[in-house]
C-alpha cells in the first residue's frame, strides 16, 4: 500500500488522504484567497454504491496526522495466530476455566 510519492514527504507537510486505500493523493493545493482546494473523490467501478453520494472530498492534514490516523505506512498491530473456533469450543468444554 505504500506509494513511492509518500517518502517523499515531511511530517509538516499538509497532505490529501485516500482514507479508503490507505495512501497519500498529494500534497495540498491552494487558492488566491488562502483557502484550501477541495479534491472529490475518484471511485473505483467496484464503488457503484458510494458513487451516489455527492460532494466527497478528500480529507487533508499534516503528514504526521496521516500515519498516525489513517496508517498511511502501514503501520498495523500485527495480530497473533489465534486456534480455530471449533478447537476453541472442545478446550472449552473439557476444561472450563470456572473449574480450575
Amino acid at each position: 500500500m505504500n506509494s513511492p510519492l509518500e517518502n517523499t514527504f515531511q511530517d509538516e507537510d499538509l497532505v490529501y488522504v485516500d482514507v479508503a486505500k490507505k495512501s497519500i493523493i498529494g500534497k495540498v493545493e491552494w487558492k488566491e484567497n488562502g483557502l484550501p482546494v477541495k479534491k472529490s473523490v475518484i471511485y473505483d467501478n467496484a464503488d457503484t454504491q458510494q458513487k451516489k453520494r455527492v460532494g466527497q472530498y478528500y480529507p487533508w492534514c499534516t503528514y504526521r496526522t496521516a500515519k498516525k490516523i489513517y496508517h498511511v505506512e502501514g503501520k498495523f498491530i500485527e495480530q497473533g495466530e489465534y486456534d480455530d473456533f471449533n478447537s476453541v469450543i472442545e478446550k472449552a468444554l473439557q476444561q472450563p476455566y470456572w473449574n480450575n
